[in-house]
């Protein structure tokens, strides 16, 4: 074999081993979903789990594409917090809004309502990278 045959056949091991841990991850972030929220979970297991090379995480509603790296690199609560957040972008149907306005301004509008939404919850909110439980008050 060549040694590019061998570094892409290592490549792809270590995909592999980084979606499965991925994969890993999310259940568990599901699991913990399941407890507190149990509504709102169930809609994350009608979602198409799609892993992807780049990016972080999204949705379009059908399907919930996840970078492996970018998840096995969260913090428990702040991947919670995450698949929390985009499964509220398809409980409040954010994929089929926005048609016709700039997307970007559109989505962070949207983006801002979930936080808030999510800090209401009990969720935990993420501010510059540190996860932080917040109390129902």
């Amino acid at each position: 074999m060549t040694p590019k045959t061998d570094t892409s056949a290592l490549a792809l091991l270590n995909w592999d081993a980084e979606v499965k841990k991925g994969e890993a991850r999310i259940l568990g972030a599901i699991k913990r979903l399941m407890i507190r929220q149990p509504f709102i979970a169930t809609l994350l297991l009608g979602l198409i789990r799609t892993p992807v090379p780049s990016g972080t995480m999204g949705t379009n509603g059908k399907v919930l594409i996840w970078n492996p790296t970018w998840v096995n690199e969260c913090t428990e609560y702040k991947l919670y917090f995450v698949m929390l957040h985009e499964v509220l972008h398809v409980l409040y149907k954010h994929h089929l809004r926005g048609k016709g306005l700039d997307q970007r301004l559109a989505n962070n509008a949207m983006d801002y309502v979930i936080n808030l939404i999510i800090v209401t919850l009990g969720g935990v909110l993420v501010w510059r990278g540190c996860a932080f439980l917040v109390a129902r008050g």
